[in-house]
């Protein structure tokens, strides 16, 4: 695959393949000057590698390192398409990366383990115009200054020799393990396939039957279509949001499973590996009614994000509880039960996999359902949420209809008469680290409270800022209560304090008779809107 970073956002510029049939390479490209047609070539690859591993249940697709996997993806997630058939691709291993293997397998007597350094073993010099990635981005921007159609020609024969070194490439691979085994008289095993897996039909389903009710009559391209065509388009997108979003969590969980320790200590930023007891310090018991003990490891210095919570031993696919880490000191402690104090320590923790997130599936599809009865305009019910699809300007009492919500700059007063005043509306507040968010949240909730509403605070992550809040609302006078609420970790266990509620004693409590149930915001859905206070 060829990308163009220079380009808005990025393009995959072209899709690139070699068949072999009959031992004689064909080679097709897949072309792209656009984000239409970008969407249209991903489409094609993918149809094209299945109808071939439907003729060839063996068919493996081979690339040298991680460019070609990692793109795919982001093209899923980005035009929305294909995403059971990349996952069926991914599940059942059909793509392989040529160059774990050669960097885990050949000391070679080259400066690199680049492809091009490689090629001086297997194949000839190569001869044409375009001789590398670089030079592949550089004529690609010409021709979209020029519309030189020779440029795009140099750039597919430049990766028509790409693929045929992949494939040289993986015989030559072959022809060394064969001479290893001779040499060393060791047979080397195959790796065993993976458990094969159908690629999963949506047809039919809920989500199916709304997204084509939504859609109907809505054009396919953005430029045929007006304001409310686009958000009503743009629901039917979200619908399957989450279960798009999930899919490249539970990809990068099940690459970490079979990442060795090298892997997990210097290519994951994410995990941490190199863990060992540190015999220096003797387990510790927690006080009762606990039966736990703490566990002190020590690693090796690498990057890492893995901090107090909840992970995963990727040697076990057990929970791991990390009660404290000290980058520093290299040390790290985890919490077990003390009937487990026999078995191993984990070697390595990784995240675990997506979060829940049935109740915000089901918001949307409620709310889907809601836009087909009733119509993009309708009161009442969901009315704000229509106007954020809409990207409606908030509408509230305290400004004229299309009048500026800010002046020269924020007004901690005239914010509270905006927000008293929202009127089936919604109001985003952005700002830089520091700028206040905070602050102006809790004195905005303050005022609300003061005015008999009830406030649902929720916190996607653990950190400060419920605390934060809630000396806010002591400073004013108002008694407040953290209540603990279960929430999934992303193991898929609950937790305590993952996500808290601030109640004021004034108001009833949140378990009084006929509340409005509080809307449970998901952490991934609000990653699309600016974040706020």
């Amino acid at each position: 695959m060829e990308g163009d970073p220079f380009f808005d956002q990025g393009l995959e510029y072209l899709f690139g393949v070699t068949s072999i049939e009959d031992n004689q390479p064909r080679f097709c490209a897949f072309w792209a000057t656009d984000r239409a047609q970008e969407k249209q070539a991903f489409e094609q690859f993918i149809d094209f590698v299945l109808e071939r591993l439907e003729r060839f249940p063996d068919l493996h697709v081979y690339h040298y390192a991680p460019y070609e996997p990692t793109a795919l993806k982001r093209l899923m997630g980005l035009h929305a398409t294909r995403e059971d058939e990349l996952d069926h691709l991914l599940r059942n291993q059909v793509l392989v990366d040529l160059y774990a293997v050669v960097r885990q397998g050949l000391r070679i007597s080259q400066p690199s383990y680049s492809i091009k350094k490689l090629e001086a073993f297997y194949m000839d010099e190569r001869e044409t115009d375009v001789a590398e990635g670089g030079d592949s981005i550089l004529a690609f921007e010409g021709f979209l200054d020029s519309g030189d159609r020779g440029l795009l020609e140099a750039i597919e024969r430049y990766n028509d020799d790409d693929c045929r070194s992949t494939w040289l490439l993986h015989g030559w691979l072959l022809d060394r393990r064969a001479q290893a085994i001779e040499r060393f008289g060791r047979e080397i095993p195959w790796r065993q396939p993976p458990e094969a897996r159908e690629p999963a039909s949506q047809a039919g389903t809920e989500v199916e039957e709304l997204r084509a009710a939504l859609t109907q009559g809505v054009a396919e391209e953005r430029p045929d279509r007006d304001d409310d065509a686009q958000a009503v388009w743009l629901l039917a997108q979200l619908l399957d949001y989450h279960r798009r979003e999930e899919k490249p969590v539970w990809w990068a969980y099940f690459d970490r499973l079979e990442a060795d320790e090298e892997q997990l200590v210097e290519r994951d930023s994410e995990a941490i590996g190199g863990l060992a007891e540190d015999v220096r310090v003797a387990p510790r018991p927690l006080p009762r009614p606990a039966r736990s003990l703490i566990h002190t490891l020590s690693f090796p210095p690498q990057d890492h994000k893995v901090s107090p919570g909840e992970y995963v031993d990727p040697a076990t696919e057990k929970s791991v509880n990390v009660e404290r880490v000290d980058d520093g000191e290299g040390l790290l402690e985890i919490r077990r039960a003390t009937n487990l104090r026999q078995e191993p320590l984990p070697r390595g923790l990784i995240p675990g996999g997506p979060y829940k997130t049935y109740e915000q599936r089901g918001a949307l599809r409620r709310l889907g359902r809601d836009v087909v009865d009733r119509g993009l305009d309708a009161d009442g019910r969901y009315e704000a949420l229509r106007r954020i699809l809409r990207c409606d300007p908030p509408r509230t009492t305290a400004r004229s209809p299309g009048g500026a919500l800010q002046d020269d700059g924020f007004d901690l007063e005239e914010a509270k008469r905006i927000v008293a005043g929202l009127d089936g509306s919604h109001l985003f507040v952005q700002g830089q680290p520091g700028s206040g968010k905070t602050y102006n949240g809790a004195q905005l909730i303050c005022h609300l409270l003061g005015r008999g509403a009830r406030v649902c605070l929720e916190q996607p992550r653990r950190d400060s800022q419920p605390a934060h809040r809630g000396r806010a609302l002591r400073r004013r006078g108002s008694p407040v209560r953290r209540r603990p609420q279960a929430w999934p970790t992303t193991s898929g266990r609950s937790t305590r304090s993952r996500r808290c509620s601030i109640q004021t004693d004034p108001l009833p409590p949140f378990r009084a008779r006929g509340r409005a149930r509080a809307a449970k915001l998901s952490r991934s859905g609000l990653e699309r809107y600016p974040r706020g206070a």
